[in-house]
This record gives structure tokens, sequence and C-alpha cells, in this order.
């Protein structure tokens, strides 16, 4: 677990910070794509802040005498279909499912579809610099990339699975209204046979 927060450490010596600064504004015309000081500054004191609920939910899903397999099911039927009554749910994930299909009050959906149209409007652009740099760059910072590594999931024959699954998230997300209430899913990361 991430304990303390090392940003200023990592990009200090790195030619990441430079390379994003070029390709922003060779390929988006984007000169400040690297956030100024103050506001990494004022992201810190946020770092070691979680979420109470997703992570009782989780702990009622998959750290009590349930089966993961199980869980993993009951858990993608939810997210596929909605609660049942007689489904087996830990209240907190009802709760989670709650918070996370009700939209904030600050959402402003003609923004959200603006950017997933210029998302959609990059094209295989987009997929160059999510593959190139987005995720190689993330991965490359051990605090962001730990939980995958600890799971197998960024590691050997998986790391390509990894990829694919990200890209394929981007692409259902960015699809027009994918992220309307109610819009059908298209793939679930979560999928268990």
């Amino acid at each position: 677990m991430t304990t303390r927060f090392v940003y200023h450490q990592r990009v200090k010596n790195s030619i990441w910070p430079t390379l994003f600064k070029v390709l922003g504004r060779t390929l988006f015309d984007a000169p400040n794509v690297i956030p100024t000081k103050e506001r990494i500054d004022a992201f810190e004191k946020y770092f070691m802040h979680g979420d109470a609920l997703a992570d009782k939910a989780a702990q009622e899903l998959f750290m009590s005498d349930r089966k993961h397999l199980h869980s993993f099911r009951l858990m993608n039927k939810v997210l596929e279909q909605g609660i049942d009554e007689e489904d087996d749910v830990p209240d907190s994930f009802k709760q989670l499912i709650q918070e996370a299909t009700t939209a904030p009050v600050w959402l402003d959906r003609n923004k959200v579809e603006q950017g997933a149209a210029i998302c959609r409007r990059l094209g295989s652009h987009a997929m160059a610099v999510l593959g190139d740099l987005a995720l190689l760059g993330g991965y490359a910072n051990t605090d962001i990339s730990k939980p995958l590594v600890f799971t197998g999931a960024l590691k050997g024959e998986s790391t390509f699975d990894r990829i694919s699954e990200t890209s394929q998230f981007w692409f259902d997300v960015t699809r027009k209204g994918a992220l309307d209430k109610g819009a059908k899913v298209l793939s679930l990361p979560f999928v268990c046979a």
C-alpha cells in the first residue's frame, strides 16, 4: 500500500514531464499539459483519502466467507440487471450501487458528451497516446501499478490482456450515450465464466 506522496521525487530527474510537454504542444496544441506545483500540492492532501463505502463493500463481498467466484458473479449480475430482493447482497454494496447510479448535482451531461466526442474524434491517435504514453507512464509509477502487479494483472502474458481491457473500457465509455443511465453495457471488466 502507498504510504507517502513521492511525485516530486519521481519527476525530479525524469524525462516524462519534458516528453509530455513536447507531445502536448505538438499533438494537441496544449502547452500546459503538466500540472503546476500548486495543483500537485493541492492533490497531495487527498492522495491518501479513500472511499470508506467502497472499501466496506469490497470487504463484505470478497473478504468474508463468500467464495470469490460467487462474489464476482453476483457483482456482474447486479451491474447488468440491478439488485433483486432475493439477491444475497451486502447492504454496503447496495448503497455503493445506489451512489454510483445517482448522478451528482454538478454533472453537466453536455460536457460529458463533448469530452467523449473529442475522444472519438482522435481515433487511432488516442490509442497511440493511451498505449504509448498514458498507460506506460502510469504503469511506470509503482504507486499506481502496485495493485496490478500484486494481483498478477500486469506481468508476463497478462500485460497484453490488461492493456486490451483498458482499451476496451476506453471505447465503451466514450461511445455516444455510453454513460447515460440505462445505457447498454458492451463489456464488463469483471467477467467470470
